[in-house]
């Protein structure tokens, strides 16, 4: 089922049969109009409830590796797809338009691009005014307790670290990560702990 976390905020999740796990799906009600971020499948029992949200405006990809359904949204509702200009050439959708880093997007999103992560694109979307990151290359289990992917899929893990580090310098309450529970506060917090357990500080 669609499920509200916050105000304008609404989550579901979905098995992905190429990864056997489950992960979330996110949509937002906007002044714009409805925009899902990096969209996994979408079960039949949350269409209906989807659909009634409104006429889908934007779909947001936030890098090769978070791909996951775009293609499918882009041909069922016909919504433009944004996505990072530097996985342009690793991308399978034919996006309508690449943003960089800083480029403010649909429904009032920031694009902020992560350096060495598992594509040169991969990026997280900050909304400043609602204080939410969307940073789904993070898992969120147990209890919403952050993690990343395992370290074999980074060339430089500990410069993976260090980029994560510079988020912390966003202003966000809310962190809504790819799999597992969303953070809906002290979500900062959160992250700084396992990013300062992996630093030994």
């Amino acid at each position: 089922m669609l499920k509200k976390l916050c105000r304008g905020v609404y989550t579901w999740k979905a098995l992905e049969t190429e990864t056997k796990r489950h992960i979330n799906g996110y949509v937002f009600t906007t002044r714009v109009g409805p925009v899902v971020v990096d969209p996994p499948r979408l079960n039949e029992s949350v269409v209906k409830q989807f659909e009634a949200l409104g006429t889908l405006k934007a779909i947001i990809v936030t890098g090769r590796p978070n791909e996951r359904r775009a293609e499918q949204f882009q041909a069922w509702y016909g919504a433009k797809v944004f996505a990072p200009n530097k996985d342009r050439r690793r991308m399978r959708i034919n996006a309508d338009a690449w943003f960089h880093d800083g480029d403010v997007l649909p429904g009032g999103f920031k694009a902020v691009s992560l350096k060495n992560q598992r594509t040169p694109g991969e990026s997280v979307l900050f909304h400043p005014k609602a204080k939410i990151l969307v940073a789904n290359q993070l898992h969120g289990f147990p209890g919403g307790t952050m993690s990343l992917p395992e370290r074999g899929l980074y060339q430089q893990f500990g410069a993976a670290i260090s980029a994560h580090l510079e988020l912390l310098e966003l202003e966000f309450e809310r962190l809504l990560p790819g799999s597992g529970e969303p953070v809906l506060t002290g979500g900062r917090v959160s992250l700084a702990t396992y990013l300062a357990g992996l630093s030994g500080g």
